[in-house]
């Protein structure tokens, strides 16, 4: 089953493999022929797999539909998986791996949760509706998080919280991205304002 704006995940390429969020735990495909090497059933959401090393094994943190898969990278075999049901089946913004925790975020009136994965399982350290990344993907940069939270009807805002969930300011910007580059924060709001 096809989700309303189709497959518009981006595509991770690891090794010899691409990653895609089809499926509640991905697709893997051979790079060079195109070849399934492994698939999932169930349905797909719009973030982008994420690669991350536990242990000494690739892992892929996918955010589908039904919530967060941890997946190994090379067999597709399900790790664990935490469930974050959103409204219309909408996860849009990737998950962010900050060592052995994961940070995921949905809007929607969904809310953010950090999870513990240091035992290679997850579990929950804490929620909050603090931030809600409808689509556009946090980053982590020098022990704080910053999203662009909000709903596209409403008033979107860039925030920065810290590793416990406390707010430490907020400006509006509309929506927009982020990204981080020495040593400074870089965002581009909804009407093509640049802040740094």
């Amino acid at each position: 089953k096809n989700v309303r704006w189709g497959v518009s995940t981006s595509a991770m390429v690891e090794g010899g493999l691409i990653l895609l969020n089809i499926g509640d735990a991905g697709v893997a495909v051979d790079k060079a022929t195109g070849k399934v090497e492994w698939e999932s059933k169930g349905q797909h959401s719009y973030a982008t797999p994420v690669v991350f090393e536990h242990k000494g094994k690739k892992l892929a943190a996918i955010f589908s539909a039904p919530g967060l898969q941890i997946v190994d990278v090379k067999s597709g075999k399900k790790i664990d998986d935490f469930d974050w049901e959103t409204k219309y089946d909408i996860n849009g913004a990737d998950p962010l791996i900050i060592g052995d925790k994961i940070f995921i975020s949905s809007g929607y009136d969904r809310e953010c949760a950090m999870l513990d994965f240091s035992s290679g399982k997850l579990e929950k350290l804490w929620n909050s509706e603090i931030m809600k990344n409808q689509f556009s993907s946090p980053i982590h940069a020098d022990g704080y998080i910053y999203g662009v939270t909000g709903q596209t009807k409403k008033k979107g805002h860039l925030r920065c919280i810290d590793m416990d969930g406390e707010e430490q300011w907020s400006m509006p910007i509309g929506f927009g991205s982020i990204i981080a580059a020495d040593g400074k924060l870089i965002a581009l709001g909804e009407r093509g304002m640049l802040y740094f």
